[in-house]
């Protein structure tokens, strides 16, 4: 089984135990490095399941594959991607809309991922009103 097949089946399976995550890879073939990023922040920082599940699968890849590196992260860290390789998402995923606009960037793909059809409405700051007659 290739690297990347063996990450998808993981995320997938973290994805089934951890309904209200999302979870992006990005592949750096510069240095064969599997960035996968876990949203949202604080169940990421916070849940000592996830992070148990974290590491189970960080032993399992490197025992497999020692000329790739994974690292978890999630949003705000230093590394910022903007381009995943694809993301898996659970089946709470209501407002995940909102994570994505709130990084401050958003990608039509993902919203046909989460199930919208059309692009969000961004607000329009100080001239988002409405006239009633």
């Amino acid at each position: 089984m290739r690297a990347q097949d063996f990450l998808k089946s993981k995320l997938t399976g973290l994805i089934n135990v951890f309904p209200n995550i999302q979870a992006s890879v990005f592949l750096d073939r510069n240095c064969d490095t599997f960035f996968v990023e876990l949203m949202p922040k604080n169940f990421f920082e916070e849940s000592k399941e996830l992070k148990a599940f974290r590491l189970g699968i960080l032993d399992e890849f490197y025992e497999t594959y020692q000329d790739y590196s994974l690292s978890f992260i999630t949003d705000g860290s230093l590394l910022e991607i903007k381009e995943f390789e694809y993301t898996l998402n659970g089946c709470d995923i209501s407002n995940s809309w909102v994570n994505v606009l709130s990084r401050g960037y958003y990608d039509s793909k993902i919203f046909k991922q989460i199930g919208f059809d059309t692009e969000p409405l961004i607000s329009a700051g100080e001239n988002n009103y409405a006239l009633a007659a």
